[in-house]
């Protein structure tokens, strides 16, 4: 939808855990039952590669390399996906998925074994002890970790430390763990000694900890052509802590002993940045204790911990460094404590150097894979990864899909696995995003449109009564073969009408049962271009004929009567516009000309050119009349307390109210006429007019998918497109997957086509007259 947006979006107000009520209408029934089937058969291959696209997806949406860094990462899937194709062991899934990971050369982004995740609470101690050597160092050691969680039985035991401090001339901090810490554990160290006064007391400077950096999304940037909706993809940092010092502070050296499993509190960095603290690593040290990650559990006994965030400092450095590093100590030697007592003792510190960040986020562009023909399996299911990780993140609509998101990657995976042809690929990559049930998903791809064919026949077929009708005639030579507006289409092609619209069902994607019928009809008589197209019609006389009509491009497009005016006066002096052919231009010519009219029929069966705009504010008196409000995915952290992978858990979101106008307003009664034809721009012109005047909506519903459109390639050089913003009514009654719904409905008949009649236009006329 082409919206003329005239406001400023304000992006940072998120709307967090919208609880949708709304339920959703299935124009495809794709039942539980049928994932369960799936499931029950799923092969250890499709699970594995399953989760190998979540790590994938996950890794590249938000890990902040990705947002900056010239990485390879669509490569990096492609050799994963054949090595986990040929992976006959857990051992070698395991090394397909850590290889692929190493592509970033980041140490946090990484396979966990079980035994690293989190491990068994040591024997009860008290928690932390501290005791001052002869040549005044205090040496704090967490002793236990799990016992920090317990805050009111620890505050004292730290500000009973936080007394000490001020007599000594050093300190060391020994925050070793002999095991991987649980989830409510990390974190509790910092709580305390920030509470019991210790981060305040230990230097007289004024101390600044790092922020993290992370990726956000609002809503999912266009790959090709622009909108009014400002989509795109930035670095966001949150500042880091300030720690002002305590009047009774004084210099000291801090030293900071850690292992692998220790719990590193922010403010350590942020003093050893200052040249006030030094860190003593067992092993290389990483930032992986302090920056956010998210863990996803893999199929076998491993999980993969995936970064999102990056430390950013003041001086625009990111990582985490020791001004030491030896090897794990033993029984018999401590080498680590021997370094911190040494580092405590020396006049100057050791010195870390850290490395440059980048200032700004380059977004790279999908690579289209547009020449790479017989596309490979691996790139096929490339695809399935991006469409199921863009749809989880980005699609607006998601919340509406009866299916489960998550659940049906796999399955997408073993329809995939199937593909032996590019046009088999193209059609399953249109089958997948039926899923979405958004009549705004279209696939501009040559594979698909030789399948449906390019050219058309020179009549339309509309769904009347249950049957498909033709209802109009676009060019003479129809009338001639003997087809006639009111005929029943029985076969086409020598194939039974109701099999060839369940077998190209298949492949459209549609928001509602109404919306999903006019896209499959449209599809129905074409082919190749100047081909012959046999049909079989029952006639109004109940005869069965056979006709053949010739396919064109030229008949593609709806036909339009040149003769016919945008607006013009019934007899009944009742206004009428055709908003299908109606300019902005226009606008104020036919105020004028319909201005002493009884009321004005706005025909809304078709697709508008932008005319809401200039319409809808000379409906209304009101100067600040709210017509739709517009929500944006906002992605930038997929974390749960669980521990799974969440999603869309904020929007941007805005009211989008009628512009204002100091022209002359029209009073009278307004109606508009609605049917299946009208999607996107054409429902939104109706939100607008229900805001201005309340005008009444006449016929049936329209197919129900509003917002703007973004896209994305997948490999191929398949282009797809999809919603991405949802649109409601202003207090966020539901329109995508409903539609407008008429407050008189009116549909055609088969006998009122057959007599040349417009029942709607009918129904209106009558409304307005009474």
């Amino acid at each position: 939808m082409i919206v003329k947006l005239r406001f400023y979006l304000l992006f940072l107000i998120f709307l967090f855990t919208i609880d949708y009520k709304a339920v959703a209408v299935e124009p495809t029934t794709k039942l539980s039952n049928e994932i369960a089937e799936h499931e029950e058969g799923r092969s250890d291959r499709t699970e594995r590669l399953a989760a190998l696209g979540r790590v994938w997806g996950l890794v590249k949406l938000f890990h902040p390399y990705l947002g900056y860094k010239n990485i390879d990462w669509d490569g990096a899937a492609i050799k994963a996906i054949a090595k986990v194709n040929a992976a006959k062991t857990s051992e070698e899934y395991e090394l397909a998925v850590s290889e692929m990971l190493a592509v970033l050369n980041d140490p946090v982004t990484r396979v966990i074994h079980k035994d690293q995740e989190m491990g068994d609470t040591e024997e009860a101690s008290e928690g932390i002890s501290s005791q001052i050597t002869k040549d005044g160092i205090l040496i704090v050691k967490v002793e236990d970790y799990a016992a920090l969680t317990a805050y009111q039985e620890m505050i004292g035991k730290f500000e009973e430390i936080s007394e000490k401090l001020l007599d000594v001339r050093a300190v060391i901090f020994d925050l070793r763990s002999t095991r991987y810490l649980q989830p409510e554990e990390k974190g509790q160290l910092a709580i305390l000694l920030n509470e019991s006064g210790i981060e305040s007391l230990l230097t007289p400077s004024l101390i600044f900890s790092p922020g993290e950096r992370s990726r956000v999304h609002f809503g999912l940037r266009r790959q090709q052509g622009v909108t009014d909706t400002d989509y795109h993809s930035a670095l966001y940092t949150k500042n880091g802590v300030r720690t002002v010092p305590d009047k009774e502070a004084t210099e000291k050296k801090i030293i900071f002993v850690i292992n692998e499993k220790s719990d590193l509190p922010m403010v350590a960095l942020g003093l050893q940045s200052a040249g006030k603290a030094a860190i003593v690593s067992e092993g290389k040290m990483t930032d992986a204790s302090v920056v956010r990650t998210q863990s996803i559990k893999m199929p076998g006994s491993f999980s993969v911990a995936v970064r999102l965030t990056e430390l950013v400092y003041q001086d625009n450095t990111t990582g985490a460094y020791a001004n030491v590093t030896v090897l794990p100590s033993t029984d018999k030697l401590d080498k680590a404590m021997k370094a911190a007592l040494s580092l405590a003792r020396l006049p100057r510190q050791i010195a870390v150097k850290k490395e440059k960040l980048a200032a700004v986020n380059y977004s790279q562009p999908d690579n289209p894979y547009a020449n790479l023909k017989p596309l490979p399996a691996e790139y096929r299911l490339l695809a399935v990864f991006k469409i199921w990780n863009t749809a989880k993140y980005f699609f607006p609509y998601k919340h509406l899909i009866k299916e489960n998101w998550d659940s049906l990657l796999p399955k997408f995976v073993e329809m995939m696995s199937k593909v032996e042809n590019d046009q088999q690929y193209a059609l399953t990559v249109s089958e997948i995003v039926t899923y979405l049930h958004d009549s705004h998903v279209y696939i501009p791809s040559k594979p698909i449109l030789d399948y449906f064919g390019t050219s058309s026949a020179p009549i339309s077929v509309r769904m009347i009564e249950g049957l498909p009708i033709v209802t109009e005639i676009k060019d003479e030579s129809a009338r001639t073969a003997g087809v006639e507006v009111g005929d029943v289409i029985l076969k086409v092609d020598g194939e039974g009408v109701d099999t060839k619209i369940a077998l190209y069902s298949k492949y459209l994607a549609s928001s509602t049962p109404q919306g999903h019928m006019i896209r499959v009809l449209s599809r129905l008589l074409t082919g190749a271009e100047k081909s012959v197209l046999k049909l079989t019609v029952r006639d109004r006389n109940n005869q069965v004929k056979d006709i053949d009509l010739v396919r064109e491009a030229r008949f593609n497009a709806p036909k339009v009567d040149p003769k016919s005016p945008a607006y013009r006066i019934l007899q009944q002096n009742i206004g009428y516009v055709d908003l299908s052919k109606l300019t902005i231009s226009m606008v104020d010519a036919m105020f004028e000309a319909l201005k002493d009219t009884k009321g004005i029929i706005f025909d809304m069966r078709g697709f508008p050119k932008g005319t809401a705009w200039e319409i809808a504010p000379r409906l209304t008196d009101n100067s600040n009349v709210a017509a739709a409000l517009f929500e944006i995915p906002t992605v930038m952290n997929p974390e749960s307390s669980t521990g799974e992978i969440t999603d869309n858990k904020a929007t941007s979101s805005f009211i989008q109210r009628l512009p204002r106008t100091e022209k002359w307003r029209y009073r009278a009664k307004t109606v508009m006429l609605i049917d299946e034809r009208a999607i996107s721009q054409a429902e939104h012109t109706g939100l607008m007019l229900k805001a201005a005047n309340g005008t009444v909506f006449i016929g049936s519903s329209t197919t129900g998918a509003d917002g703007e459109v973004t896209n994305f390639y997948v490999p191929g050089g398949l282009l797809i497109h999809f919603s991405g913003s949802s649109v409601s009514y202003p207090d966020g009654k539901q329109l995508q997957r409903v539609g407008l719904t008429p407050d008189i409905e009116v549909k055609p008949t088969i006998s009122g086509l057959r007599a040349g009649r417009d029942e709607v236009l009918e129904a209106a006329i009558d409304y307005i007259q009474k």
